[in-house]
């Protein structure tokens, strides 16, 4: 049984290399990766679907004891507000987490905000960021592009130059992305937009974690990487490759 553990959640696998980045760096830690692969962070979800998915995924690691839960999903921020104000473990999620980070690193510089269209309505980061000139852009296009595998292609280059037209020579600091695997098109926004940084998850996750007193970080012990899906482990890695060694297993959620 896996006890006093850090509970990443997501919906689809857009959070996983969250998980990765927090398991390679924090060797005594238990992380368990749960989400629900029926679903698709791309598709119009309601908020009681979201809502309900919130609370089973909850449900399963609370059996683990878990001293932290990270929201890595925005589609579920955005959707399941009250369900994540009446968690009784502390959590931490992926837009409250960005936003310190904008703030505390590019106060008053120039941000474009890709993020997709139904975040970009709910105006989640504009009222919070302290910005010189934000630039806001949907990126729906862009993640099917990459759930696809098409990225470095002639059709991701071409779908981003269409995308930045409206920054296209202007000076950017930095480049909030709402997902994590927009990272993927990296060489992309480099070849057409002069910017200072790209946000990567992982990475400011476990800087908050180090920096921040969120949560008691073991020093010694035996850490794991533990993954909870609703298919098979071999269905699993034909969708996500991990590098990390890590436990799987399936989960029969219930309708």
């Amino acid at each position: 049984m896996v006890k006093d553990a850090i509970g990443i959640i997501d919906l689809g696998l857009d959070g996983i290399e969250v998980a990765e980045t927090l398991t390679q760096n924090l060797k005594h830690e238990r992380i368990i990766y749960i989400t629900d692969l029926q679903y698709d962070s791309y598709l119009n979800i309601s908020e009681k679907e979201i809502a309900e998915i919130l609370k089973r995924n909850i449900e399963i690691i609370a059996e683990y004891n878990p001293k932290l839960l990270i929201i890595v999903n925005d589609i579920i921020v955005d959707r399941a507000a009250s369900v994540i104000l009446d968690l009784k473990v502390p959590s931490v999620n992926v837009i409250e987490t960005l936003i310190e980070y904008a703030n505390k690193y590019y106060q008053d510089k120039n941000m474009v905000l890709l993020v997709k269209e139904k975040i970009l309505e709910a105006n989640l980061f504009p009222k919070n960021l302290k910005y010189n000139r934000l630039y806001q852009i949907a990126s729906d296009e862009l993640e099917v592009i990459i759930k696809e595998g098409m990225t470095k292609t002639s059709r991701s280059f071409n779908t981003v130059l269409e995308k930045l037209k409206p920054v296209l020579k202007k000076q950017i600091d930095l480049i909030i992305t709402g997902t994590p695997n927009l990272l993927e098109l990296n060489i992309e926004f480099k070849e057409y937009l002069n910017f200072q940084e790209i946000t990567a998850h992982g990475e400011i996750f476990l800087k908050r974690l180090l920096e921040a007193n969120i949560t008691d970080l073991n020093r010694k012990g035996r850490g794991g990487f533990f993954v909870f899906g609703n298919m098979t482990k071999k269905e699993f890695l034909k969708k996500q490759k991990i590098t990390s060694k890590f436990k799987y297993q399936q989960i029969q959620f219930k309708e």
